[in-house]
């Protein structure tokens, strides 16, 4: 049996008092610790040495940083650059730098299970998107339209097999435009289904929560189908201020492009309904949000009020030549 070198926890970047306050603001202002730390802390047997709040926090700090790697090792080595005053300040006690990584290792495993126990209003998407809103300050929220558009992300998995071969058997396959594959001359090799998922779905890779989906062209890879998963986002955008619902349209002034909600979903799965709950949840205002996902309407047309609904339907106005 091979065991794995000791991993290098040194290295890591200082951690200033800015982005120090900077974390500790979105992370306290979320409202997530609240919430996982009564299902993260047992009440008997010894005491975890890293807090709840803490590890989020030196999460957050890693994420401050351009072009940062969201690895347990890049935490870790953040939380060994501290000083003792930070790392006090967070709830660390009995600190070894060679233990840091484990430690870390073990509650994101705790974590996880937390997210993915199925208790309402308490995931994965919840918490992402909580701590997104969070960092978002509110001078920066000056509309209450969104922009949302989604894109590829491939699996881990290995897909045993051509990837033009695999079933489009989600929902997004009724109502996306697909195209023809390209032609090849050499032999297609049907790619192998490792069983069905609780969702009906074949999966293609050990990763088990991935589907098969289609994507567009980019410069770099023809259209065609992959497997992995599409991750939707909702930009701020410019509100409507008039319209006579054929040809003319006045915008507000420009707004800030932050993300105010994101959803990742396994490929193939309905645009519709992959990101429009999230956004009713997302929205902060009383006003209604128009989203357009390039999908029916019946599809995303949803209240977000509960005495409140509305409906895109058809112009009764004449087109114009």
């Amino acid at each position: 049996m091979r065991h794995r070198p000791p991993l290098d926890q040194t290295g890591g970047r200082p951690t200033t008092a800015h982005d120090l306050q900077l974390a500790s603001g979105i992370i306290d202002r979320s409202g997530v610790v609240d919430v996982l730390a009564p299902l993260l802390d047992a009440e008997l047997g010894r005491h975890r040495t890293i807090t709840v709040r803490g590890a989020l926090i030196a999460c957050q700090v890693n994420a401050l940083a351009r072009h940062h790697q969201a690895h347990l090792i890049e935490v870790a080595r953040v939380v060994n650059a501290m000083t003792d005053e930070q790392r006090a300040a967070l709830g660390f006690s009995r600190h070894d730098p060679a233990q840091t990584y484990d430690r870390l290792d073990r509650l994101f495993l705790k974590l996880a299970e937390v997210l993915e126990a199925g208790r309402p209003g308490v995931s994965a998407k919840w918490m992402a998107n909580t701590i997104a809103n969070a960092s978002i300050a509110d001078e920066y929220r000056t509309t209450a339209a969104v922009a949302v558009d989604g894109t590829d992300v491939e699996t881990w998995g290995a897909l045993h097999g051509d990837a033009t071969s695999v079933e489009l058997d989600g929902d997004a396959s009724a109502t996306q435009l697909v195209d023809a594959p390209p032609r090849t001359r050499r032999p297609k090799r049907k790619a192998k289904v490792f069983g069905r998922g609780s969702d009906g779905r074949n999966v293609y890779t050990v990763d088990r929560d991935a589907r098969a989906g289609h994507r567009s062209a980019t410069n770099s890879r023809p259209a065609g189908p992959y497997v992995g998963y599409e991750l939707h986002l909702a930009a701020q955008a410019r509100d409507v201020r008039w319209t006579n619902y054929v040809d003319k349209v006045t915008l507000s002034d420009e707004a800030p492009g932050v993300i105010t909600c994101f959803s990742l979903d396994p490929a193939g799965t309905h645009r519709g309904r992959a990101i429009v709950d999230d956004l009713v949840v997302a929205s902060r205002r009383d006003t209604r949000s128009r989203t357009w996902s390039g999908t029916p309407a019946t599809a995303s047309a949803r209240p977000t009020r509960p005495s409140t609904s509305w409906r895109l339907r058809a112009s009764r106005r004449p087109s114009r030549p």
